[in-house]
This record gives C-alpha cells, sequence and structure tokens, in this order.
C-alpha cells in the first residue's frame, strides 16, 4: 500500500486523554523523518491551533474550506507559515462552526460526513500524511467527518474507566461511519 496522502485521525470522546498532544508530537516525528505532513484541527475548540502557537487569518479553517470548497482551492486555508518544517496547519476555530450549522439546518450528521473527504482527496497528493486532531464531544460533525475521511484511526486512551466507555462510543461511531458510507 502506498502512503502517498494517507489520512489519520485521532480520536477519543474523553476529554482530556492527550489526542491533541499525540497528534502534533506525531506530526513532528514523521515531519523530522522528512515526511510531509498536514495537520487538520476539526475540533470546534481549536486546541491544536492554540498547539501549535498559530492565529490564523479570518478566512483560515477547516469550517471556511469545507464552506467554500467550490469556489476556493483547499490550500489556500492552510497554514504553513511559523510552523516546523514539513508541518502544514488547516487550523480549528473557537467561533465559528459552520460545518455543525450547515449539518443541523440541511443535514444530518451522517449525510454530512463525507463532506471533508472530497478536498483531502484534493490535498492527499501534496502530503505524506494527512493527521487529523478531532472533538471529544459525541456525534460532532467534525468527528464524523474526520472519521468518514480517513486512512487509519489512532484511539487514544489513557487509563480511566470513562477513556475506555468514550472509546467504545467511538466503535460504533466508527461503524455507523463506514455503513452510511458504504450505502453510496
Amino acid at each position: 500500500m502506498a502512503l502517498k496522502g494517507q489520512a489519520i485521525v485521532i480520536v477519543n470522546y474523553a476529554k482530556g486523554v492527550g489526542k491533541t498532544t499525540v497528534c502534533w508530537h506525531l506530526a513532528d516525528a514523521l515531519a523530522r523523518h522528512s515526511k510531509k505532513v498536514l495537520v487538520i484541527d476539526a475540533d470546534p475548540a481549536g486546541d491544536l491551533t492554540r498547539y501549535a502557537k498559530v492565529t490564523p487569518r479570518e478566512t483560515q479553517s477547516l469550517d471556511e474550506m469545507v464552506t467554500a470548497q467550490r469556489k476556493s482551492a483547499p490550500e489556500t486555508f492552510i497554514v504553513s507559515e511559523g510552523l516546523p518544517k514539513n508541518i502544514s496547519l488547516l487550523p480549528g476555530r473557537e467561533h465559528t462552526r459552520k460545518l455543525e450549522k450547515l449539518a443541523r439546518e440541511f443535514l444530518g450528521p451522517l449525510d454530512v460526513a463525507i463532506v471533508l473527504a472530497a478536498p483531502l482527496r484534493k490535498l492527499r497528493n501534496s502530503f505524506d500524511f494527512i493527521l487529523i486532531d478531532t472533538s471529544h464531544k459525541a456525534a460532532e460533525t467534525s468527528t464524523f467527518c474526520a472519521m468518514s475521511a480517513s486512512d487509519w484511526i489512532v484511539p487514544v486512551v489513557d487509563t480511566s474507566e470513562s477513556s475506555y466507555k468514550a472509546l467504545e462510543k467511538v466503535l460504533e461511531d466508527k461503524k455507523l461511519v463506514m455503513d452510511t458510507a458504504n450505502a453510496f
């Protein structure tokens, strides 16, 4: 299997288990091995964006890319300036939740789960790996989108019982996402 453009989602519905930290350090390790990495902050809280110490322009975010994908190339939403060599970031934004609004007003969460796949297809040839940091909230549309668009899921689990229970819900949702995707 060719590894070019492999999308890996970092996930658990438990808060504070280290998803963002794992995502950033995995990106850093891959970049140090000369791999070109795109990290996507799919958490509406924007924790990965803050972790990377990036202040994106108003128009640079996952929500903006998904809702404007027919008008602009996905590359225009990516930040590379000020980041380590070989790492680029598609920021999350704390105050924008266009993807969630789109899902609530026009589509169901499973219908909108495929909306991240199209722009990711366009980006796969530009990166060796695409790492997606997700929200801790169950049924977050951005997490459904990330799971639907990914090739791999990396669950992050600490030793707490709540972390294991949250992982069970992630696995149920992944099956639901896969069943829905296979229906198309």
